[in-house]
């Protein structure tokens, strides 16, 4: 069961552990911009004083939710097996078949409009060479590691290959301060054509996909085996 943080100070408790097991949680670290997927290791405190944010204030804004118990069995609360279900089926799946489509629609708006101040120029380049790697590491997950999960192996190979695969995630953290950066935070400008907002409709999503599937295995699905 997931831990509920009653009578706690959350300024204390790692933001990925919060993310876990508070409803409505990774909402909030979202506004303010926490990266609770990639930082997850880090606690409350010292992750506002890094955005040089006030940790009162999110702290309020978490209590508000941790007033709401308003959920059964949430994600983080799943068995291994059908969480390691959910991970491939609505997140690897998802961006096997997004990344591919949104670079695509960004060479055609980078050509398009290639006149435009504006424009984010790269962009389709920085997608493909992401989705490479990508690709590639969900490959290792689901040929190599899910399977030892699912056997119940717990040698330390299991352990080694999820610290390889953790370090990894750095990577996505990277390219989502970089995506953001080149879309002026997924803004289109007010002349922008139907193809270049629906561009960065789909990246902001992507972006919430991505933060959501790392959060998952780095700080849900990958503790049940490194404490083995």
């Amino acid at each position: 069961m997931g831990r509920r943080f009653r009578g706690q100070s959350l300024r204390d408790e790692t933001i990925g552990a919060i993310a876990a097991s508070l409803p409505g949680a990774d909402r909030v670290f979202r506004e303010f911009g926490l990266n609770f997927c990639c930082e997850g290791k880090l606690l409350l405190a010292e992750a506002a004083a890094r955005r040089a944010l006030s940790v009162e204030e999110i702290e309020h804004r978490l209590t508000v939710c941790r007033t709401v118990e308003r959920f059964s069995k949430g994600t983080a609360e799943q068995d291994t097996g059908p969480l390691i279900q959910h991970i491939v089926q609505r997140y690897h799946r998802a961006h096997r078949l997004g990344f591919p489509e949104l670079a695509r629609l960004s060479r055609h708006v980078e050509a398009v409009h290639a006149a435009h101040a504006s424009v984010p120029c790269g962009l389709a380049v920085t997608l493909e060479n992401a989705f490479e790697a990508l690709d590639e590491h969900m490959h290792d997950e689901e040929q190599t590691l899910f399977p030892a999960m699912l056997r119940r192996r717990h040698g330390p190979f299991v352990p080694d290959l999820i610290a390889v695969l953790t370090h990894e995630h750095l990577g996505v953290g990277s390219l989502l301060q970089r995506l953001r950066f080149m879309t002026n935070a997924f803004t289109p400008p007010p002349d922008a054509c139907r193809s270049w907002r629906l561009l960065y409709s789909g990246l902001a999503a992507l972006v919430d996909d991505l933060q959501d599937h790392v959060h998952l295995e780095n700080n849900v699905l990958f503790p049940r085996f490194v404490a083995v």
